[in-house]
């Protein structure tokens, strides 16, 4: 009984964790098949951190992990598509670049067919009172 309680008390709090992150990912492969877009939509009143953001500022910005596999290969950085813009951010005392609404990054990629291109978005979403831990998420997307 004890166990069961634990472990539905866990299945709980994990939910609970991924209720709480307020971006909601998705990751395809553009129409000319040279790059993954990757699209976050913000909830209302939360931000995330551009990569614009001075490094010292505090928050840590939006960043893309690709897992390595023969089959893809990343070409350059990925490169932030949605505007930012800065402001004073209180919760850091600092002057930061934030994206509000949604997020959309490309990604350039070289990509063989069958494959499946694995890899993590790492980031800090704040309020105006409040930020939460970061957090990565993984995203995949199946090419044929």
């Amino acid at each position: 009984m004890l166990k069961a309680f634990l472990i539905i008390s866990l299945i709980f709090s994990g939910i609970q964790i991924v209720a709480q992150n307020h971006v909601t990912w998705n990751a395809y492969l553009s129409e000319n098949k040279r790059e993954i877009i990757l699209t976050g939509t913000i909830e209302k009143e939360w931000h995330l951190y551009s990569n614009s953001t001075p490094q010292n500022a505090g928050p840590v910005p939006v960043e893309i992990l690709l897992k390595k596999n023969k089959k893809y290969k990343q070409i350059g950085k990925a490169r932030e598509i949605s505007p930012s813009k800065f402001i004073y951010d209180a919760n850091f005392g600092s002057n930061v670049a934030i994206i509000e609404n949604e997020y959309v990054a490309s990604i350039p990629m070289k990509v063989k067919d069958n494959c499946t291109v694995s890899g993590e978005v790492y980031y800090m979403i704040c309020n105006d009172s409040m930020c939460l831990p970061p957090i990565s998420v993984g995203f995949k997307v199946i090419i044929k």
